[in-house]
């Protein structure tokens, strides 16, 4: 293992002196938030969003039938409980992508003009 000494705000100090035991947990759970690299909503969602769409597109947009069908395995497996660690990172990177982008879809529709 490899020992890594950081500085942190005194501020936050106290708060993390009785996680003590579980930073390392910490810091891979904030580690995999920011990966999202190779999530494929992630991909399509930025590729999307680079061709600079119209507010009928951005209202029009649906994920693509392999990411649906990923999305509706990993709520499967979370209602039968037999979703693993990973899965459950995954399907929660899913879900806030989906908040996002539901936003965008909300505030584009707000400054649309009714179609």
């Amino acid at each position: 293992m490899t020992q890594i000494t950081i500085d942190v705000p005194e501020r936050l100090a106290p708060r993390l002196e009785p996680v003590q035991p579980y930073i390392i947990e910490f810091v891979e759970m904030g580690l995999h938030q920011f990966d999202l690299g190779d999530n494929p909503l992630f991909e399509e969602l930025v590729n999307f969003l680079a061709t600079h769409p119209s507010s009928d597109e951005i209202l029009d947009l649906q994920v693509s039938p392999e990411v649906e069908a990923r999305i509706e395995e990993l709520l499967q497996k979370n209602r039968s409980t037999q979703l693993s660690e990973a899965e459950a990172l995954e399907l929660e990177i899913y879900n806030k992508l989906d908040l996002f982008f539901t936003l965008v879809k909300a505030r584009t529709s707000l400054k649309t003009p009714h179609r």
